[in-house]
């Protein structure tokens, strides 16, 4: 995975870099549309990527960001939205 961007095509119409962008130096009204569109879209793709993220060994602020997203998303959304954002962070987890 490359360090400094998410990986895979992007999701929702964002390519890698302008994901990346708006994550880093987007306004947090930016972050939370972004989890609002997880949770009308299913995003699972962008989850999965968003969660890569965040485990990756990338820039700190970077993987925040992506955690920030998945976590608005996460409380935000429905059961399967939050059981999917979990397992995507936490493997392990065997749900609710």
């Amino acid at each position: 995975m490359d360090t400094e961007s998410p990986p895979g095509r992007g999701g929702e119409g964002l390519d890698p870099s302008s994901l990346r962008r708006l994550l880093l130096y987007g306004a947090p009204e930016t972050r939370r549309a972004l989890a609002r569109k997880l949770g009308n879209s299913g995003g699972d793709e962008l989850c999965a990527m968003l969660a890569e993220t965040v485990r990756s060994a990338g820039s700190l602020r970077l993987r925040a960001s992506c955690l920030e997203v998945l976590g608005i998303a996460a409380s935000d959304g429905d059961e399967r939205l939050a059981t999917t954002i979990l397992s995507l962070l936490n493997p392990r987890w065997e749900g609710p």
